[in-house]
């Protein structure tokens, strides 16, 4: 979770173990206990992840794919995602990721484990609005 937040953090400004801890917690747990969280553990530390947040036969939607720093540059991600990547397309027709278009290091990384670019999205962060002062008409 942790990592989670600081990636969340890095790509929004907001942190939600500050702003929804509580529901954040719970969001993390549910994608674990629906085996939607893979993890490579080496010496009982993280050093991959990534979260499936969609998974239907057309489309697996994956994020908060995370890599230790130690084990960037080595190929250890490439091989880590390539593996994930074989496995959910045994079950699917295709995997789709987001990755930041000013993260060059990332669009490198994903293009070395074969993934292609396919368009450009931009992301709005719309200001939390205190619940009390939201009303339905």
């Amino acid at each position: 979770m942790p990592i989670q937040a600081q990636m969340a953090f890095e790509e929004s400004g907001v942190n939600p173990l500050e702003v929804d801890p509580d529901g954040f917690r719970k969001r993390c747990t549910r994608r674990i206990e629906q085996g939607r969280t893979w993890v490579v553990l080496e010496n009982n530390e993280l050093v991959f992840k990534a979260d499936i947040i969609s998974d239907t036969p057309d489309v697996i939607y994956l994020e908060g794919v995370w890599l230790s720093e130690e084990n960037r540059g080595n190929d250890f991600g490439v091989r880590c995602i390539s593996e994930l990547s074989r496995k959910l397309l045994s079950r699917s027709k295709s995997i789709c990721l987001l990755v930041n278009e000013n993260n060059k290091r990332a669009q490198a990384f994903y293009k070395k484990c074969g993934y292609l670019f396919r368009g450009t999205y931009e992301t709005i962060f719309l200001p939390q609005q205190d619940q009390a002062t939201i009303s339905v008409h």
